[in-house]
């Protein structure tokens, strides 16, 4: 009688690194939008709430990217995969969007002000999440997908060479949008978000290069803990110089941070299947508290408590707390969304999208004759 073989659990590095960066974005918005820092005046609360969270914000949104990134650049990605991720995120994104409309109408949160034009505006835009950049996150990642393969061959049809020279103009693109002269601006080099984002276009080109050329870098260490230091450090400085002001992409406190959690959680291997099941609900934790109509009665919530303690040194174990129990909360929401999938548009998944691309190919060859 044969064995039955196991396949190996899947490494929990990179998703422990996920659920990381979440809880960075959760925490940054809780003190950007419940607890208003830039509001209030410098203290010793204000100076640790922002350096341990206003300002990590960024930094975990562009983790969470470049953990998919780096996926994504192993090899040549196929249209066909592309889209049908993308196709994947485009239904969580709709049952978001519509659940939380329907909950926003039912509980009153639109606000009274509006016409009736707006209001029917906000329920289009509730089937359109993504073109209606109801999550600017979520749609210029679903941009970023839509032209990944066609970005991952035309990066690997360049030498080594090239590609590093591309490495520099964007690196360079990105930095000159922390000059004076460019802030507040519509200069030529744009990175505001959108369904195409050149954030993720610049980041991505040099993480495919660092993948295929220099991976032995990302195997130091030391480096990424001095990285994780320099950021920290120049976050600190970005805190007393830019009072309340969340760091863009391109600041070096994130850039030096980016690279320093990537390195150290790169060489921590480990293995679990709560930290696997756990990062896959994660997503979800962003999409519920950043709906528009929810996020300000969410954080508005906790900061008529936070209120009376601001001052003291109960603040950051507080926001640590809200922070760990509103993804706590969603991490169970998204869990129950996940049953309801897999009772209904999960028992066969992705055989709308087989059925749709199969259609739309046979089109364009008889039509284009492609």
């Amino acid at each position: 009688m044969s064995k039955k073989t196991v396949a190996p659990l899947r490494g929990s590095n990179f998703e422990a690194l996920r659920i990381l960066s979440m809880v960075m974005i959760i925490g940054s918005h809780f003190c950007l939008f419940g607890l208003q820092l830039r509001l209030r005046p410098m203290s010793a609360n204000k100076v640790l709430l922002e350096t341990l969270f206003l300002t990590q914000g960024r930094v975990g949104a562009i983790l969470f990217f470049i953990i998919t990134a780096y996926f994504l650049c192993v090899s040549d990605l196929p249209v066909h995969k592309s889209f049908k991720k993308a196709w994947i995120l485009e239904r969580t994104l709709l049952f978001w969007s519509l659940l939380l409309t329907l909950i926003s109408f039912l509980v009153g949160l639109l606000p009274s002000q509006e016409s009736l034009k707006d209001r029917i505006k906000f329920i289009v835009s509730a089937f359109l999440p993504t073109t209606s950049n109801c999550w600017w996150f979520a749609t210029s990642y679903m941009g970023f997908l839509i032209i990944a393969p066609f970005l991952i061959a035309g990066l690997k049809a360049l030498s080594q060479r090239w590609h590093f020279v591309l490495c520099v103009i964007a690196l360079f693109a990105g930095l000159s949008t922390q000059l004076p002269i460019f802030k507040n601006s519509n200069s030529v080099i744009s990175f505001s978000p959108g369904i195409i984002n050149l954030d993720f276009i610049a980041i991505f080109t040099i993480v495919a290069y660092i993948r295929w050329y220099v991976p032995w870098l990302l195997q130091k260490r030391t480096l990424g803990i001095i990285c994780c230091t320099i950021g920290y450090l120049w976050s600190l400085v970005h805190v007393f110089t830019k009072r309340g002001e969340e760091p863009t992409t391109f600041n070096p406190s994130v850039l030096f941070e980016v690279v320093g959690w990537f390195i150290v959680f790169y060489n921590f291997h480990f293995s679990s299947k709560a930290i696997n099941g756990l990062a896959s609900h994660v997503f979800s934790i962003y999409l519920i508290t950043e709906f528009s109509t929810l996020r300000g009665p969410i954080w508005n919530y906790f900061t008529l408590i936070s209120d009376k303690i601001y001052s003291t040194v109960w603040m950051v174990p507080y926001t640590i707390g809200i922070v760990i129990g509103v993804c706590v909360l969603c991490v169970i929401l998204d869990i129950v969304k996940s049953c309801i999938f897999s009772l209904t548009v999960d028992r066969k998944k992705g055989r709308v999208f087989e059925f749709l691309w199969s259609k739309t190919n046979n089109v364009i060859t008889r039509v284009f004759r492609i």
